[in-house]
């Protein structure tokens, strides 16, 4: 159905939300309204549930208001897409965040909190597949990509990089039972003969001579420690240049 050019504001709608499946409901506020010939949506802060949130512009729950999703098997917020176009750069999600006004932050903040005992939990899972033949790329292709832009000019950055892999230890008493690393690389599924596809454990590109060069002999001074398939290896170092 083509969209229409009428902006509907989503106050009308709000009257016939129920108290119980607050978020979707709250999604089906919009689909309402797209429905009736909305090419846009304007509303002060869309919010879902009964418990006005910390979002400005759309929320649900609180800290101590949530949302709750008693399923075993439904995800609380789904989108799927399928991009036809045979050019260009398509994303099914973009958020970009400007701050010109002195403040600091992140575009996007994900955060998993475990409440009770639980398996498998990440703050954060990204993947990418190939589909059935002839799915394929030609360019690079990486599950996850961290790119820091430095300005065309002279820059003070502080302390930056592309990625940091970060353990924050809650307080004193902070104490993990288990192993617990800073990297976990792991070459999963298929056999010995799939998993053997694997190139390298490490790739560089454009490397300046600041972070490799060629050296004669160097004498060790440090090492990092490595565990790999249960077994704890040793990396030689060295504080000498």
């Amino acid at each position: 159905m083509a969209l229409g050019t009428a902006v509907v504001n989503l106050g009308p709608y709000k009257d016939g939300i129920e108290i119980q499946n607050d978020f979707w409901k709250g999604l089906q506020l919009v689909q309402d309204a797209i429905q009736d010939g909305a090419s846009s949506i304007q509303t002060a802060g869309l919010q879902i549930g009964t418990t006005a949130s910390a979002g400005v512009f759309v929320g649900g729950g609180t800290s101590g208001t949530k949302l709750t999703n008693s399923s075993t098997t439904q995800n609380s917020m789904e989108f799927r897409f399928d991009h036809t176009g045979a050019s260009g750069d398509i994303r099914g999600l973009y958020l970009r965040a400007h701050y010109s006004g002195g403040c600091g932050g992140e575009a996007l903040r994900a955060f998993s909190t475990v409440d009770a005992a639980s398996g498998t939990v990440h703050g954060a899972h990204i993947s990418l597949s190939y589909g059935a033949s002839p799915a394929a790329t030609s360019g690079l292709a990486c599950a996850i990509r961290g790119t820091l832009h430095i300005a065309n000019r002279a820059t003070s950055i502080g302390t930056a990089a592309a990625i940091q892999a970060e353990v924050f230890c809650d307080g004193t008493s902070s104490a993990a039972t288990g192993t617990l690393s800073l990297f976990r690389c792991i070459v999963d599924g298929g056999d010995a003969t799939a998993q053997n596809t694997v190139d390298y454990f490490l790739t560089g590109v454009n490397l300046g001579t600041n972070i490799f060069t060629t050296k004669t002999a160097a004498a060790v001074s440090h090492w990092l420690k490595v565990n790999i398939n249960g077994t704890d290896y040793y990396l030689m170092v060295s504080d000498a240049a």
